[in-house]
């Protein structure tokens, strides 16, 4: 099962655990400077995030059907 899942969305965990990286890095950089801009920062970064990859898994879902 785990297998069949990672062969199907592969690109997709890939880019949520690449873009959750540069999300970390960049929260990681603004935090000292200023708190609140970090946590809308990563809020509106995670949230499109999800959106894009969520989107190019359904276009790319009813592109082979």
């Amino acid at each position: 099962m785990w297998r069949s899942m990672w062969r199907a969305n592969k690109w997709g965990i890939i880019a949520l655990l690449f873009g959750g990286g540069i999300l970390f890095g960049i929260d990681l950089y603004l935090r000292p400077q200023d708190k609140q801009l970090a946590d809308q920062v990563l809020a509106v970064g995670v949230c499109s995030l999800l959106f894009v990859v969520a989107l190019a898994s359904w276009l790319s879902a009813h592109k082979d059907m």
